[in-house]
């Protein structure tokens, strides 16, 4: 295309259950980790509902729909400034 292209690339992970809180991180160079939310171990992972653990379940399904929905708006805050 010769013209640098911009997209929506997003990262989630879904969990329930646990305790919210902030794990230490192990490169503490890296400032932009300060303070990171990590799940807790104990979290149950969303994906699963199903025997193919690469699909998602019943939840991840209406995250990937709620985020198919909203793809225009959520670019527009992504490639804010």
């Amino acid at each position: 295309m010769g013209v640098s292209a911009s997209g929506c690339h997003t990262n989630i992970s879904l969990w329930r259950g646990g305790e919210e809180g902030v794990n230490k991180l192990h490169n503490d160079n890296f400032q932009a980790w300060k303070g990171l939310h990590l799940p807790d171990r104990r979290r149950k992972h969303l994906h699963a509902g199903h025997d193919d653990p690469q699909l998602p379940g019943k939840v991840g399904l209406q995250c990937v729909g709620g985020i198919v929905k909203h793809l225009g708006a959520l670019t527009a805050i992504g490639c804010s400034p």
